[in-house]
């Protein structure tokens, strides 16, 4: 009887810690609600090659990038991503590009010149057809 008391006692507190955890994250959630702090985690961005086929670019943490800059290259988009510690990273949509034509380069975000147009080059059909802002542009502050 003993034995039966205690294991229930134990399972109550287990399930009990557990209500507690998710109560917590809800909380901390809220907090950084109020605060004004972004909690965008995990984001995800399509990249095509010339022919239109898409390939998924995912960040784990999107609060650390301060810019992404879109290169076309003979048709295929390379994403080139700054984060805050300065690193790099870049990401090509294809793997058989035979010859490297360059076709443009422009940014679709930048946390230093309040550009936000990731949902705007989202609805794209192809690699060509975005209304970008030129590179040039942004750096002479000529938006």
């Amino acid at each position: 009887m003993y034995m039966k008391a205690t294991i229930e006692m134990c399972q109550m507190l287990k399930y009990q810690n557990e209500k507690l955890k998710q109560e917590n994250k809800i909380l901390k959630t809220k907090v950084d609600l109020l605060s004004g702090k972004k909690i965008i985690k995990k984001k995800t961005i399509l990249i095509m090659d010339y022919e239109g086929v898409k390939k998924k670019v995912e960040f784990d943490n999107f609060d650390n990038v301060v810019r992404l800059e879109i290169k076309v290259v003979s048709g295929d988009e390379l994403i080139s991503i700054l984060y805050i510690d300065y690193s790099v990273e870049i990401f090509d949509s294809s793997t058989t590009r035979g010859i490297d034509y360059f076709d443009c380069n422009y940014c679709i975000y930048d946390i230093t010149k309040n550009i936000d147009d990731i949902d705007n080059w989202s609805k794209r059909t192809s690699s060509y057809d975005f209304n970008y802002k030129k590179i040039t542009d942004i750096k002479n502050d000529k938006i």
